[in-house]
C-alpha cells in the first residue's frame, strides 16, 4: 500500500510538471519581449500648415484659405526591417469667402524625407482638386497615400522624419512671413 501512494504521488508530481511546462510553453507568445518597430515620425510644417489665394479678377474675386487640420497613418515593415509602408490620411479644411458660384480649386502638398534629399524620393508633390457648389463654403477632404521608405539596416524609423505641408509658391510663403 505504501508503495501504490508513493508510486501515485509521482505520477501525480510528474502530471503538475508537465501541466505547468506545457501552459508555460504555450504563454511563449505572451512572455517575449518583442516590441512593435516604430514608425517615422510625421511633423507638420508650421509656414505650410496654411495657405490663401485669390482666385479670379476684378469683383469676382474669391479668397481661399486652406490648412492641413489632420494626420493620421499607419506603417509596416512588409519585408523584415529593411523598408517601411506608411499609410497617411491627410485632413484638409478648404474656405472660400464668396459662395455665390460654383468653384474649383486646385492645391498641392509635399511629403518630404529630408534623409533622401536631393534625390526625387526626398520630396514629392501631391495634387489635389476641390469642387465647390454653389452655396458652399467650406469643404473638409481626406487625403489617402502610400509612401514605401528604404531604411539602412541597422537604422531606425526616427531617423526618417516626414514634413507634411502646402506647397506654396513664393508670394505665399513671403505673404505668411508678413502675417506672423
Amino acid at each position: 500500500m505504501e508503495l501504490f501512494r508513493r508510486l501515485r504521488a509521482k505520477i501525480i508530481c510528474h502530471l503538475a510538471l508537465l501541466v505547468v511546462v506545457g501552459l508555460l510553453g504555450g504563454c511563449q507568445g505572451v512572455f517575449e519581449n518583442k516590441k512593435p518597430l516604430p514608425c517615422p515620425v510625421v511633423t507638420i510644417v508650421d509656414q505650410a500648415r496654411s495657405f490663401s489665394e485669390k482666385i479670379g479678377k476684378g469683383d469676382k474675386d474669391d479668397q481661399i484659405k486652406g490648412e492641413i487640420v489632420d494626420i493620421k497613418g499607419t506603417c509596416v515593415y512588409p519585408s523584415g526591417k529593411v523598408e517601411i509602408d506608411l499609410s497617411l490620411a491627410i485632413s484638409f479644411k478648404i474656405v472660400r469667402n464668396k459662395f455665390d458660384r460654383k468653384l474649383r480649386v486646385k492645391f498641392g502638398y509635399f511629403v518630404a524625407i529630408p534623409k533622401f534629399h536631393p534625390e526625387p524620393a526626398g520630396k514629392r508633390v501631391f495634387l489635389v482638386t476641390v469642387d465647390f457648389d454653389k452655396g458652399e463654403q467650406d469643404r473638409r477632404v481626406v487625403e489617402e497615400i502610400s509612401v514605401r521608405i528604404p531604411i539602412s539596416k541597422g537604422s531606425s524609423a526616427y531617423e526618417y522624419p516626414i514634413f507634411i505641408g502646402y506647397d506654396l509658391g513664393p508670394e505665399q510663403v513671403n505673404a505668411g512671413r508678413h502675417k506672423n
